[in-house]
């Protein structure tokens, strides 16, 4: 009998290591006075919400001859869009830079190439590489930032063209220039 004992209580030890720890409930019974004992319990309360937005960047923006005051350019603006429902951690924005030469070209081998420059928004001032064009936040409602593409006019015949390339990252407090890099990438190309 006393080996049969052992043998269960044995067993009854190993299997207790084994089980998994849970954080207790709080469980409340009369003390000796019959009042509640413990007196209180808490609980934690918690849910995760994930990042939410969609960002749109054109494919193509295709420039269209501009005359005016005696001088021909060529012009267009495009529109980088978040859409309605942009949800993101508390001071944290999303921001769209672009990177380019800014020089149409013909073909990849043409010598001649035409400078262009891009303007952000009522921007006078025609933004370098690498410069932000867009900033997103939080917010239930559309935003947009609208970018001007302007070129001159150029001095030999052809389809005219180059890629910039827009990256978007996640910024904590802009202030801090901390970055969170999704490593996003996309292109998009300049034609007229």
């Amino acid at each position: 009998m006393k080996k049969l004992l052992t043998g269960v209580l044995a067993l009854t030890m190993c299997c207790a290591m084994s089980a998994p720890v849970f954080a207790e409930d709080t469980v409340i019974v009369p003390g000796q006075d019959g009042n509640p004992n413990p007196d209180k319990g808490s609980t934690a309360v918690s849910f995760n919400v994930g990042p939410t937005y969609e960002i749109t960047i054109p494919d193509t923006v295709e420039l269209e001859k501009v005359e005016a005051n005696g001088a021909i350019t060529y012009e267009k603006n495009m529109t980088i869009t978040a859409s309605a429902g942009v949800r993101l951690e508390e001071n944290q924005t999303i921001q769209v830079t672009m990177d380019s030469d800014f020089a149409l070209t013909t073909d990849a081998d043409a010598e001649y190439s035409l400078p262009y420059t891009v303007k952000v928004g009522n921007s006078q001032d025609a933004i370098e590489s690498g410069d932000v064009v867009a900033t997103f936040t939080t917010n239930t409602s559309e935003q947009t930032s609208t970018l001007s593409f302007a070129a001159g006019n150029p001095t030999y015949a052809g389809k005219y063209k180059d890629t910039v390339t827009f990256n978007i990252a996640l910024y904590e407090n802009v202030t801090t220039g901390i970055v969170i890099d999704p490593g996003w990438d996309d292109g998009g190309t300049v034609n007229f």
